[in-house]
């Protein structure tokens, strides 16, 4: 899996939704940070982070 450091998450991902990106999850927030898991137009896994502050 690739995992790319972004910033704005959601807005990343309202923008990502609106080109029907197939999303694998939910955003999710932890401690480190939010991230949400989606697939390239192979299928592969690709994880978007954005690291806490």
């Amino acid at each position: 899996r690739v995992i790319l450091h972004v910033t704005d998450l959601p807005a990343r991902i309202a923008s990502l939704k609106k080109a029907d990106v197939h999303f694998r999850n939910e955003m999710e927030v932890g401690p480190g940070g939010k991230q949400i898991q989606l697939e390239d137009p192979d299928g592969n896994p690709v994880e978007l982070f954005e690291p806490a502050e």
